[in-house]
C-alpha cells in the first residue's frame, strides 16, 4: 500500500508542476477567496481525522458526508473556473484535487490505521492550496 501512495503522490505533484507552466488569466478576488475557504474546509475535515486515526471517531461513516460536501464545493469551484478564459492552471489543479479527494475517500473507506498516511495526504492538499493561492496572489500583485 505504501508504494501506491508514493506513486500517487509522484504523479500528483508532477501533474501540478506541469500545470504551473500554463498561461495566466486575470486576477479574480472571488477565486482567491473561494480557494482559501475550500482550504479551510479541507482542514476542518483532515485535522481531526489525522489525530483520530485508530479510534472509532475516525471511522469512514463519520466522514462520508464531509467528503460529499468537499466534492460539491470542489465541483462548484471547478465549474466556475472552467468558465473563465485562460484558466487552465487552476482548472487542472482543482481537477487533480478532486480526483485525489475521491481516491483518499476510497482509501479511508478501506480503513485507516496510520496517521502518517493521513498527514501525507493533508500535507499534499495544503501544498496544492498554497500553490493556487500563490498563483492568485501573483496575479493580484501584478495589477
Amino acid at each position: 500500500m505504501r508504494i501506491g501512495f508514493q506513486k500517487l503522490f509522484a504523479r500528483y505533484f508532477f501533474a501540478l508542476f506541469l500545470c504551473a507552466c500554463a498561461s495566466v488569466p486575470s486576477y479574480d478576488p472571488a477565486t482567491e477567496q473561494s480557494i482559501a475557504q475550500l482550504q479551510r474546509q479541507f482542514e476542518f475535515v483532515f485535522a481531526p481525522l489525522e489525530y483520530g486515526v485508530g479510534s472509532p471517531a475516525a471511522d469512514y461513516r463519520n466522514y462520508a458526508t464531509d467528503y460529499q460536501k468537499l466534492e460539491v464545493e470542489l465541483s462548484s469551484l471547478l465549474a466556475l473556473q472552467e468558465a473563465r478564459p485562460n484558466n487552465s492552471t487552476i482548472v487542472d489543479q482543482l481537477t487533480l484535487l478532486e480526483d485525489s479527494l475521491i481516491k483518499f475517500s476510497e482509501v479511508h473507506q478501506g480503513g485507516l490505521s496510520d496517521p502518517t498516511a493521513v498527514r501525507a495526504w493533508r500535507s499534499a492538499y495544503n501544498t496544492t492550496f498554497a500553490m493556487m493561492l500563490r498563483s492568485e496572489a501573483s496575479k493580484r500583485d501584478t495589477i
